[in-house]
């Protein structure tokens, strides 16, 4: 009996002591990993944020250049308008020599008469009703440029008459006539077959009293404007 309870007291103790090694062996971990763990997640979200900051930027300064690029191609644009507003204003005044295909047309007196026979009919005279005539179905057929006898012809100048002699720019001028123009020939050639045009002027060429002569030209050159400019309603500012 004594025995056998020696025996129990020993395997408890043997068990109890099993027990004790397993549980000193075991690596529990020692404290909470919690506080590394959201250090960790915080400095991945400030690496994540300051790598978006840096995308953005990047993008940014990309647009940045688009926008001046686009601001430049603007001006580059502007600047072109402005200089093609400036050369067809200058076209307009004269202030720029003309060069392209158009019309020569060729206006002489009657043959065998002269502006100083006191007998010889008007109508055997080139007018300056008839030059102005001619221009204004020029420029309202688009004409870019008209000259007569080598003189620019723009909006204000004036084509006269003094007696039997003819002034353009106050440029006295002897027949024959030249006048010249930048224009589409066959847009004219068209008009002149018009019987409503220039009505009274086809009379006295076909009555032989008047010479005129067109030719289609491949390249024609409009001089500058040589004469004054008229300025109106212009006030010095104090």
């Amino acid at each position: 009996m004594k025995k056998a309870l020696i025996i129990t007291f020993v395997v408890i103790g043997i068990l109890i002591g099993i027990f004790l090694a397993a549980h000193l062996t075991t690596n529990a971990p020692i404290g909470s990993l919690y506080p590394t763990d959201l250090l960790e997640v915080r400095q991945d979200l400030i690496k994540d944020y300051v790598n978006e900051q840096s995308l953005y930027q990047a993008k940014i300064a990309s647009l940045y250049k688009d926008i001046e690029n686009v601001q430049k191609q603007n001006e580059d644009i502007i600047n072109k308008a402005k200089l093609s507003d400036l050369e067809n204003l200058k076209n307009k005044i004269g202030l720029s020599e003309i060069s392209g295909s158009g019309i020569e047309i060729t206006l002489d007196d009657a043959e065998n008469v002269s502006r100083d026979m006191t007998y010889s009919s008007d109508k055997n005279f080139v007018k300056a009703s008839d030059l102005r005539d001619i221009v204004n179905l020029l420029f309202a057929n688009r004409a870019e440029a008209v000259a007569i006898n080598g003189q620019r012809i723009i909006a204000t100048t004036p084509i006269s008459s003094a007696g039997n002699n003819i002034l353009v720019n106050n440029i006295y001028m002897v027949p024959p006539i030249s006048i010249t123009a930048i224009v589409d020939s066959r847009l004219i050639d068209a008009r002149l077959q018009d019987s409503y045009t220039l009505t009274d002027l086809k009379i006295r060429i076909a009555n032989q009293e008047i010479q005129f002569v067109i030719l289609a030209k491949q390249l024609l050159s409009i001089p500058i404007y040589s004469g004054d400019f008229r300025i109106k309603y212009i006030t010095a500012s104090p």
